[in-house]
């Protein structure tokens, strides 16, 4: 997908595991992300790790808590 203005990518997701770093959609650029959903992360930028994040262009927000198994 070549996003050329504002969207939203949502998905449904059922993880297994809350280990690492659980990735649900991932567009790539040459040595970075475009935008990036992960069900799960570490530990990152404060958060405890589990929690679902999601990237734009390195800007991140995580989710208030991990989702369950």
């Amino acid at each position: 997908m070549r996003l050329t203005g504002p969207v939203t990518l949502e998905a449904w997701v059922r993880p297994r595991s809350r280990s690492d770093w659980r990735t649900v959609i991932f567009k790539s650029l040459p040595g970075w992300q475009s935008y990036v959903l992960y069900a799960a992360a570490e530990p990152y930028n404060g958060g405890l790790g589990g929690e679902p994040i999601g990237f734009v262009d390195g800007d991140g927000v995580r989710g208030p808590g991990a989702l369950p198994l």
